[in-house]
């Protein structure tokens, strides 16, 4: 698949949202709340948790830390 530079712009954009969504809920805001603040949906923040984790033991990497 062929990716251009606002394709790269908006996964940049969506990092972005993805870190303030988690430094939410390291804050302790619940995760729905901090998804929905930051246009983040659920659905595709647990999909990225689930994916992570599953990608982290096939590969056997040391998942990141849990806070």
């Amino acid at each position: 698949m062929k990716y251009d530079m606002n394709d790269i712009e908006n996964i940049a954009d969506f990092s972005e949202a993805l870190r303030a969504v988690c430094e939410d809920i390291m804050n302790g805001i619940p995760k729905s709340r901090a998804c929905e603040s930051h246009g983040v949906s659920l659905t595709m923040f647990n999909k990225i948790m689930h994916g992570l984790k599953k990608t982290t033991a096939k590969d056997g990497i040391a998942p990141p830390p849990e806070h």
